[in-house]
């Protein structure tokens, strides 16, 4: 039987030597290898053409994608069984395609064990895949064939056609889904490893990616086998992966069943009860990326809590780790939603807690966009996910619909973080600048990357239409100033402020709290969301200046701050109150550690039981 392997490649140089060299390794002889470039740029083409062409076809020209490409392969080669190997996956061992072509002297079909590694020099295995033969509902459970494994008799190549184009990452699944559902073939199972699959293809290299080849199977199984708008597969193929990022393979531990979840959630339990290494046992406070203030929460929580940072878009190596972890805390969990997720069920599945921070809830019940219903639904309910805590950084009371979403909520950090360090800042070169420009006048400064969300055209606004402000207040911009608003900076320098458009340090920051007497945190309308700026005038003293009817308004009902209220888009009103306020700006309010510090023990006491 001569037995043809599509391979798809664009500038893999890097990779495709280790799958020619697999394939001609490979103890059958009546072979052939088909290789499908999209027009490489790099050595690729120079590589392939330096093994023997007798067994080889190439083509090399422009396509739409990989599933374009695969058509094109369908249409070249010659064989009496044809399969796929990745341009930067191996044959296991010399004996693959032996084995294939004895299975399919009796079947349709064959498809086999494959293994995720990291890369061909190392074979260290990420996960494996192990492959069990078609239950009675086939696709309908969550099972299905490991596509790099799925090797085919012309017939069925023939009968199934071309890669549907449409599917961006699930093309293979719906290939696969055709010839054995929709047409019957018949199928067998090799217990034998035929595939080094590198972890990183299109449905792999990311949760995101998961989300999207789970999402578009979908769509095949509802095309093709009438199924609903969400189905059992939807979430049974995704929980049988659980057994192969934890490791389980061998008989039973992972058995493709109509009861194939309930099998999983067994064996990963076991996982959870046995594991006594020192990677159980590690603590983590997790972000997406450094910086701003995902890196001051984490900075802030891996001291309070004991916990060991974590950085990073959730892929399948951090999603272990975290699913392993003993106590876990998303600092934020708005910068990767699907990682998140993935990670609260997993640890739900095995009984560890997950606790995560909400920092953009309101978003959750805006209207305009399918995507926010959707994600009200989402944290609906995961409200009912066992084990896991979500906090919003607002209290209820401010919207009581966040309790829809949430669990519980507690003040945001930057509300409490520092308010018994406020003796030891210091000043700084720039606040001494500021306050010698400023001659006596009350300091009003615009802290942070100046953008348009954060008011500066209304504050803009205001000194342009208001000059004799400049008589009683002297205005300072100090941050990174968007392109946009280039004008309303030209236009707050000609009415008398003062604009510092570069990086600010901490430290500098800190100064200009202690030196300004008001603090700009009127933002626009559409940006009502817990602010750092804000919980740091009210720990430092400094008044902030703020949106009428805006959620920062409703913490002056603590107690802790005296602010003042604009209504925003009137400069006039907006003018008289700044004035007003800075007649007066030796109010200080009362009580300010007593109810700051009270925030803080609320926070650390609520994630801490959380945890």
């Amino acid at each position: 039987m001569k037995i043809s392997v599509l391979t798809v490649c664009w500038n893999s140089a890097a990779t495709i030597r280790h799958t020619i060299d697999s394939f001609f390794a490979q103890d059958h002889q009546d072979k052939e290898l088909v290789i499908v470039d999209g027009g490489s740029s790099d050595e690729t083409l120079t590589i392939v053409r330096s093994y023997p062409q007798d067994q080889i076809q190439l083509v090399s020209e422009p396509d739409r994608g990989m599933y374009d490409a695969l058509n094109k392969g369908l249409r070249l080669y010659t064989g009496d069984a044809v399969g796929v190997l990745n341009s930067d996956d191996c044959f296991h061992d010399h004996t693959v395609l032996t084995r294939i072509s004895a299975e399919l002297e009796q079947a349709d079909i064959v498809h086999g064990d494959l293994d995720f590694v990291e890369n061909h020099f190392s074979k260290r295995i990420i996960r494996r895949w192990r492959a069990a033969p078609r239950p009675a509902k086939g696709f309908r459970t969550g099972w299905m064939p490991a596509h790099p494994t799925f090797y085919v008799r012309r017939k069925v190549a023939e009968t199934v056609g071309t890669f549907d184009l449409s599917l961006k990452v699930a093309s293979d699944y719906d290939w696969m889904l055709r010839a054995v559902e929709l047409h019957g073939f018949g199928s067998a199972t090799t217990k034998h490893v035929l595939v080094d699959m590198m972890v990183g293809g299109a449905s792999t290299r990311s949760l995101g990616s998961y989300i999207g080849h789970n999402f578009e199977a979908l769509r095949s199984r509802r095309q093709w086998l009438r199924s609903g708008p969400i189905d059992y597969a939807l979430v049974a193929k995704p929980m049988r992966k659980l057994g192969q990022f934890f490791g389980i393979n061998g008989a039973g531990s992972a058995k493709q069943s109509r009861h194939g979840v309930r099998c999983i959630v067994a064996s990963v339990g076991n996982i959870h009860a046995s594991k006594v290494g020192p990677e159980v046992k590690r603590n983590y406070v997790h972000v997406s990326a450094p910086g701003g203030h995902r890196q001051f929460y984490q900075d802030l929580f891996a001291g309070l809590f004991g916990l060991d940072p974590a950085t990073g878009r959730i892929g399948p190596r951090l999603w272990l780790d975290l699913v392993r972890a003993r106590h876990l805390l998303f600092a934020t969990i708005d910068d990767d939603y699907a990682g998140f997720i993935a990670v609260a069920l997993a640890r739900s599945l095995i009984g560890r807690r997950t606790v995560g921070l909400f920092l953009r809830p309101s978003k959750c019940f805006e209207s305009g966009r399918l995507v926010y219903r959707l994600k009200r639904w989402t944290f609906r309910c995961l409200r009912h996910l066992p084990h896991l805590s979500l906090f919003t950084i607002l209290p209820f009371k401010f919207n009581r619909r966040f309790a829809q979403v949430a669990h519980g909520w507690v003040h945001d950090p930057q509300m409490w973080d520092m308010h018994d360090g406020a003796a030891l800042i210091e000043t700084s070169q720039l606040s001494r600048a500021v306050l010698t420009a400023a001659g006596g006048r009350a300091i009003l400064c615009f802290l942070g990357s100046v953008r348009k969300s954060k008011g500066f055209e209304f504050l803009a606004d205001i000194v342009s239409d208001h000059p004799d402000l400049a008589k009683d207040v002297f205005v300072v911009a100090v941050g990174r100033v968007d392109p946009a608003c280039g004008e309303d900076c030209a236009r707050l320098i000609s009415a008398g402020g003062m604009v510092v458009d570069r990086f600010v340090s901490d430290d500098e920051l800190l100064s200009l709290y202690k030196t300004c007497d008001f603090a700009w945190c009127c933002y626009e309308p559409d940006y009502d969301q817990a602010s750092g700026i804000f919980g740091r005038s009210v720990q430092l003293g400094t008044r902030p200046i703020i949106r009428k009817g805006a959620y920062l308004e409703k913490y002056a009902q603590e107690g802790a701050v005296a602010p003042v209220c604009l209504v925003y888009g009137d400069t006039r009103d907006a003018a008289a109150n700044i004035a007003a306020a800075a007649a007066n700006r030796s109010d200080k309010p009362g009580r300010l550690g007593e109810i700051v510090g009270g925030w803080r023990a609320d926070f650390v006491q609520k994630i801490r039981a959380a945890l």
